[in-house]
């Protein structure tokens, strides 16, 4: 279960790390489809 958790908020990471990125160029809508 560890590992699962850890990729989990990995993947998150990167994900949150990529949207604040594209943040500029990118609308909202598409950022509440990330957090689906």
């Amino acid at each position: 279960m560890f590992k699962m958790v850890i990729t989990i908020l990995l993947t998150l990471g990167l994900v949150m790390t990529i949207a604040k990125s594209d943040i500029k160029n990118v609308n909202i809508d598409n950022f509440n489809i990330i957090k689906l």
